[in-house]
């Protein structure tokens, strides 16, 4: 088998057989896909958490799609940046990708310190960007599942043993 196969395909089809609903399902990927390019690179995983025990959704789907969304984690970032300052705040800190991503391998928390008010300002355009992207892509994700789930979405029924 190969890597797409095992560990895309095979997650997603067994999700798609496992009794979920369209519903629970589009809602999940939704949060999973727009939690997925929160603004701090390689903390996608907290707001995804914190999503799925606050609303009960289904888990495997949402950190699938967060992880299937890191490419775009990456490329957002300097957008949430730029958004973030010019609509909530000009740092007069000078602020670049690459210094970023170096400060953050080097030193963690004293990169978060140096860039917290440009990175508090990239949170709060995510925060708008999740208000309207996640009904935008539950919207798309819905019909498209519940086309390919078919419309009855019923627990797997239990074997029964005599």
């Amino acid at each position: 088998m190969s890597f797409f196969e095992t560990k895309v395909k095979k997650p997603i089809v067994d999700l798609l057989s496992s009794g979920v609903s369209p519903h629970a399902l589009a809602l999940s990927m939704a949060f999973g896909v727009t939690c997925g390019v929160f603004p701090i690179p390689g903390l996608t995983t907290v707001p995804v958490v914190i999503v799925v025990f606050l609303l009960g959704l289904n888990p495997v789907a949402a950190m699938l799609t967060n992880y299937l969304v890191t490419p775009l984690n990456i490329a957002s970032v300097p957008v949430f940046v730029a958004y973030g300052n010019q609509y909530f705040g000009d740092s007069k800190e000078e602020f670049s990708v690459n210094a970023l991503f170096s400060g953050l391998q080097e030193d963690l928390i004293g990169t978060l310190s140096q860039f917290r008010f440009i990175l508090l300002n990239a949170i709060y355009m995510w925060a708008v960007f999740l208000l309207i992207a996640t009904p935008l892509v539950y919207v798309v994700l819905y019909p498209i599942l519940k086309c390919s789930m078919g419309s009855k979405a019923t627990p797997p029924s239990a074997k029964k043993t005599s």
